[in-house]
């Protein structure tokens, strides 16, 4: 799956996405959501993406943060969408190492959830 795919699924079922996120998605009319690397996304978009995701059945790993939360990674061809509690971000893959290091480093995640991700990447991509 590409996030080009995720986009289109959005683009196609925006009106449902939308009725699934009322208590967050304030507006009757919806704009088209791109998937931009780097940009995160919170409120309305964030429900939507997260939704469509669920909708799609998207693979995905889910590491449990030191906080008790937890942080899921989705593939999107040569992106990865990184799904916190209420904020979605995405990033290239080439970064995903460097990112789950910053975790790492921030006492976010352990070093053995870090190399659970990378390793599952590796056979899912």
């Amino acid at each position: 799956m590409r996030k080009e795919d995720v986009e289109k699924y959005i683009i196609e079922h925006i009106d449902e996405l939308i009725k699934e996120c009322a208590h967050v998605c304030k507006e009757t009319t919806y704009y088209t959501l791109e998937l931009r690397e780097g940009i995160s996304y919170e409120g309305c978009d964030y429900c939507i993406i997260a939704s469509a995701l669920d909708h799609i059945n998207a693979p995905s790993i889910t590491v449990k943060l030191r906080d008790g939360g937890s942080i899921e990674f989705v593939p999107l061809g040569d992106y990865v969408l990184e799904i916190g509690e209420g904020l979605a971000t995405l990033i290239s893959v080439k970064d995903l190492e460097e990112r789950l290091n910053d975790l790492v480093t921030f006492n976010i995640i352990d070093e053995e959830s870090a190399r659970d991700v990378l390793k599952w990447f590796e056979e899912h991509r």
